[in-house]
């Protein structure tokens, strides 16, 4: 009598652990079809000021309009912080040696000499940098406002960038440069404006064009591009001797008080 209650526990047992499988859904079958969807988040650093310099409070999302290649782009999400005055963004004198001749170098860094004698930046911090196929910091960013003059004076009488062959087939270099320089912005918390020296025509591709979009508004950084073929700077004596590299150029000129 004591055995049959156990063979009930036994069989109802066996019927709860068959059940399952009786009634488990098939596998699906992998027909070797998969579908990859790639979303870009880009992070716009935007400021709004009025005409005294000062922030504008009270914004919204609802009142911006985003557009992507001509196309109204929704605002994903919208985090506003409104101080008393904007944040002076950092400088960066960027110089794209792979797109400027010799002569162009030397307008280059002109300009950017007489900019800073014109509109000093109050204190703020500024870099210069080389693109070469790669990235060259002449000069990291300082507070200090003799140092980027000095720096843009050996770019000058440096042979390797005035003279130097950055020839090239692609733009994977220019790629590689921008890359480098806004990890280089990204260690700099506030917002950074770049000046960007160059002559290119060809731009990168549009991948290309789009990770570099992103990195930028990610570094918080803002290009300028500044076209030297529109630029009327007078060409120095050095910077004319520049398609005829001689020892002259290798060193800064003698000062008038140093015998001839």
């Amino acid at each position: 009598m004591r055995t049959r209650p156990l063979q009930s526990v036994v069989v109802i047992a066996a019927a709860l652990t068959a059940t399952p499988a009786a009634d488990e859904a098939p596998r699906p079958v992998d027909k070797g079809l998969h579908e990859n969807v790639e979303v870009n988040l880009v992070i716009l650093d935007v400021q709004v000021l009025d005409r005294k310099g000062n922030s504008v409070p009270g914004l919204s999302a609802e009142d911006f309009d985003l557009e992507v290649d001509g196309r109204d782009v929704p605002i994903a999400s919208f985090d506003a912080s409104c101080s008393e005055r904007a944040e002076t963004p950092a400088v960066v004198f960027a110089f794209d040696y792979q797109h400027l001749d010799e002569i162009q170098r030397g307008r280059a860094l002109e300009s950017a000499r007489r900019a800073l004698e014109s509109r000093p930046t109050g204190g703020g911090e500024i870099m210069a940098a080389a693109l070469t196929g790669g990235l060259r910091v002449e000069q990291s960013f300082t507070s200090d406002q003799e140092r980027i003059p000095a720096a843009l004076r050996r770019m000058q009488y440096d042979p390797a960038l005035f003279a130097g062959n950055f020839s090239h087939i692609s733009e994977d270099g220019f790629v590689r440069g921008m890359t480098s320089l806004f990890d280089v912005a990204a260690t700099v918390p506030r917002p950074k404006a770049i000046l960007l020296y160059s002559s290119m025509r060809d731009v990168p591709l549009d991948e290309q064009f789009r990770k570099l979009a992103a990195m930028a508004a990610a570094s918080r950084s803002v290009i300028y591009p500044v076209d030297i073929r529109g630029l009327d700077v007078e060409i120095l004596p050095a910077q004319q001797q520049a398609q005829n590299p001689t020892d002259s150029l290798v060193r800064p000129p003698k000062s008038k008080t140093e015998p001839g």
